[in-house]
């Protein structure tokens, strides 16, 4: 990598890649150029950054931007330190798939990051409907266009037409939860919280995504068919360290949703008594039930915890493990969980994970812009 600031300044341009990546914050920038480099100087981000570091401590970090990979965190062989397909595609080296090779690596002074996520599966369709076991996966879905800044997303996003009801987004900015009044309220808010620094993240309902072709639909890769969570269809963006804490995707019974069209039996891949996956599916909570989910990263990156139902060790106001250490990653290998990094694999070949009923997962914001498009089913 070569440094592009000076002194006190840690941003260096990621060799191979035509983007810039910030020691101190450990994010990658949306775009390149000395604009963009002082830009996120004056950023919130990184001023947090370097008050939690110390300036000294962020400029002598040899840290690398660490990206999306796929294994079975389960192998019992943790000796063995196999790259998982994305590692490999990527040709990532500061990466480590066991426990072991985390250690040695953490106990010479390297730095590495664990990789440790769920197993890759090129042809996911076979899968379901009752797949109950997270995966990754090439084969995504799509929107018209990616964005690959903000305005450029208001634009496409958060207009009239976009979504039935012309719903605005959620938005949350700094750690504080806005209610729009409008699209155009949000639009200006947003935009303001951009030109401030600010860190924030923004779920936009779009009605025009295209589902990856394995996920159970009737009518291919139709959004918002029948079996669809109603408004969970999102685009969610985002700038800097943004999360929303462990959580599991639950959402109001599939009774209070979307109904059969008249004529029709039963509703297409919606789950009901009659359906096994019902029942075995843990509540949450008298109104409400688990569902699957799918993300599809299209532009930038996002750090990943999964944990299985009942393994959720972490506490509720703990932050997210951004530096992880041997313990924690022992603790989530052990519960049978994941953590990676999530990133696609460049502009065009996007990286989907699908999340099933019941899993914890966890989401941090590890770059100036980045993008993620999905939905939920029951």
């Amino acid at each position: 990598m070569v440094d592009l600031a000076e002194d006190s300044e840690v941003v260096v341009m990621i060799e191979g890649k035509d983007r810039l990546f910030c020691r101190a914050c450990k994010i990658e920038l949306a775009g390149i150029g000395p604009k963009v480099t002082k830009q996120h100087l004056k950023s919130k981000t990184h001023k947090q950054s370097l008050r939690g570091l110390g300036a000294s401590e962020s400029n002598e970090s040899e840290s690398k931007p660490h990206v999306e990979k796929q294994i079975n965190a389960g192998d019992p062989e943790n000796c063995r330190d196999e790259p998982c397909q994305i590692c490999l595609k990527m040709g990532r080296i500061d990466t480590r798939h066991s426990l072991e090779s985390f250690k040695d690596a953490l106990e010479a002074g390297e730095t590495v990051r664990p990789c440790f996520p769920p197993p890759f599966v090129r042809s996911p369709k076979s899968l379901f409907p009752g797949c109950k076991h997270p995966f990754i996966t090439f084969e995504s879905g799509s929107l018209e266009e990616v964005p690959d800044n903000l305005e450029d997303c208001l634009e496409l996003f958060c207009n009239a037409g976009a979504n039935e009801g012309n719903k605005p987004p959620n938005i949350d900015i700094n750690g504080v939860n806005f209610k729009a009044k409008s699209l155009s309220n949000a639009r200006r808010t947003l935009l303001q919280a951009d030109a401030s620094g600010d860190m924030y993240w923004a779920a936009l309902v779009v009605d025009s995504i295209k589902h990856p072709l394995w996920w159970p639909r009737k009518d291919r890769n139709v959004c918002v068919g029948v079996g669809d969570v109603p408004n969970f269809n999102q685009v969610i963006i985002g700038s800097g360290h943004t999360d929303i804490g462990i959580h599991i995707d639950n959402a109001p019974r599939p009774s209070s949703c979307s109904q059969p069209a008249p004529g029709e039996k039963i509703a297409y891949d919606m789950v009901d008594h009659k359906d096994p996956q019902y029942s075995f599916c843990l509540s949450a909570g008298e109104e409400s039930v688990h569902v699957d989910t799918y993300i599809t990263m299209a532009r930038g990156c996002k750090y990943v915890i999964m944990l299985p139902s009942g393994g959720n060790f972490f506490g509720d106001k703990q932050p997210f493990p951004k530096d992880v250490d041997f313990e924690t990653m022992s603790k989530i290998v052990n519960a049978g969980g994941y953590y990676f990094s999530l990133e696609p694999v460049d502009p065009e070949q996007h990286v989907t994970l699908f999340t099933p009923k019941s899993w914890h997962h966890w989401l941090l914001g590890m770059s100036d812009w980045h993008l993620i498009f999905g939905a939920s089913r029951f």
